[in-house]
């Protein structure tokens, strides 16, 4: 073997000191995208806003009161009656939950995704969280000695087999919390001020609420939304109750902080606009419907069960002498949500032994008939193109396919009016092989209807047109 000699060592050292002092271009890491940004896709959105109906769950130890409304604990109780409210968990034994059946009720009303509370105003936890003992996992709570105490587990897993979207709700107060009760409204010690009188207060409260996000987040798997309520303090809201804004600078710098990591998680996640600035994907309206639909995309959130007869309102279980929105009610709903390109979730109050009441299942259940005959005027439909709201009922489109929810039917021999000028390709009754004829005239397309109505409530036609709908202005 030849070895090299000295000097040419010396040489090569040389070069390869003078190759490692050259300066590499280094490719500068793109800066992540403003929030503004980073909102979920369109894409994402059209799916979330195709689906149309959903089911809202609000359940946990308060059902075992029979009283729907949870604010009763701040407005109107004793100290020894609030007392009693947070030792109810100690007996909460849902002996009759089953997530399989409640997918399968949710199924069965056409639904196509759900939300669930995993923490209400209480602070109590339908899922196990490492932050809190005051969670459904807690030794102290029958339920945790079940083979899967995890509720919010359950119901993921359940509803996920079905095919159906997750969602998590979750209140931004807490009334149980050390801490949070100084910036959860309503509560008797509430103090806003705290945010900079008690800064390291509000950061312990703050941290307690990014960790149970966070774990929501993570122990779950694919979550598709993200369903806050109330508002952080130092926020406003504008007449519909919606579109929440924070003016702290301090309480916006921490929902910034919180929302960036969601999306870090989940970048696709939906999140609605509750008390996260200007960084939600949708607006929600509560029990009761926009006169003008919000711009952008939305939901209305409604219960099925009614004030009963002690004038118990709230979403929570009201107890065996609730009472029940009526089909027409309900459908109505339906239908004018959509008409305006809404998205219509739809809350049950489950009993404390974990069936879903019986009345609330009875509703479900006939929303389903209409869907399976009519789903076609409601899944992947958009909002109605005219301007004016026709007195026979309401409006949905596809391309240029009109459907028309005719409540009030026509006695016999009578006809409705479609206020368009286009020129009719097809129109056929939903659910029916009845021959529908239209007539073209000044004042729109004239529709005959058969003397008898298909549905004892609504019936849909789907009026196929020659090109966009172009709207005859009265």
């Amino acid at each position: 073997m030849k070895y090299i000699t000295l000097p040419i060592v010396l040489v090569i050292g040389l070069i390869m000191i003078g190759c490692s002092s050259v300066q590499v271009p280094v490719t500068p890491e793109k800066a992540p995208l403003p929030l503004e940004d980073r909102r979920a896709s369109t894409e994402t959105m059209e799916k979330w806003n195709d689906w149309k109906f959903g089911l809202f769950v609000h359940w946990g130890p308060w059902s075992q009161t029979e009283i729907g409304a949870i604010w009763k604990i701040v407005k109107t109780d004793t100290p020894e009656e609030r007392e009693e409210r947070f030792e109810l968990y100690k007996t909460f034994d849902p002996v009759n939950f089953n997530p399989q059946e409640w997918a399968q009720v949710a199924k069965d009303a056409g639904m196509k995704y759900m939300v669930f509370t995993t923490k209400h105003h209480d602070g109590f936890c339908n899922f196990e969280t490492a932050v809190t003992d005051f969670k459904i996992t807690n030794p102290d709570c029958p339920h945790s000695r079940s083979a899967n105490p995890d509720i919010t587990g359950e119901l993921v897993k359940a509803f996920r087999a079905e095919g159906m979207g997750i969602g998590h709700y979750y209140s931004h107060i807490d009334w149980y919390h050390p801490q949070g009760k100084y910036f959860s409204k309503r509560h008797w010690e509430y103090d806003e001020s705290r945010i900079d009188s008690e800064p390291e207060s509000w950061k312990k409260f703050v941290r307690f609420e990014k960790t149970q996000v966070q774990e929501l987040m993570t122990q779950y798997g694919d979550i598709d939304i993200m369903w806050f309520d109330i508002r952080w303090p130092g926020s406003t809201r504008n007449d519909n109750g919606i579109h929440h804004r924070i003016k702290h600078p301090v309480v916006k710098e921490d929902v910034i902080d919180m929302v960036t990591m969601m999306r870090d998680i989940h970048p696709g996640l939906i999140i609605n606009d509750r008390g996260v600035h200007s960084y939600g994907d949708f607006a929600t309206p509560e029990q009761k419907i926009p006169k003008i639909a919000p711009e952008g995309y939305w939901e209305t959130n409604m219960t099925v069960s009614d004030p009963n007869r002690r004038k118990a309102g709230g979403f929570w279980y009201k107890g065996p002498d609730a009472l029940y929105k009526s089909q027409e009610e309900l459908l109505r709903v339906m239908a004018e949500v959509f008409s305006k390109g809404g998205n219509f979730l739809l809350n049950v109050g489950p009993q404390p032994d974990g069936k879903i009441p019986a009345g609330e299942v009875a509703a479900l259940k006939g929303i389903g008939d209409w869907l399976e005959i009519n789903g076609e005027a409601v899944y992947g439909s958009k909002r109605s193109p005219l301007s004016t709201v026709p007195e026979w009922g309401f409006i949905t489109r596809k391309a240029n396919t009109l459907y028309l929810y005719v409540f009030n039917w026509p006695d016999k021999g009578d006809d409705i009016t479609l206020n368009v000028s286009n020129k009719v390709l097809s129109a056929s009754l939903l659910g029916s092989d009845h021959q529908i004829n239209t007539e073209r005239s000044e004042t729109g397309i004239s529709i005959t209807l058969p003397g008898e109505k298909l549905h004892p409530v609504v019936s849909v036609l789907a009026v196929e047109l020659e090109g966009s709908p172009v709207e005859l202005m009265p």
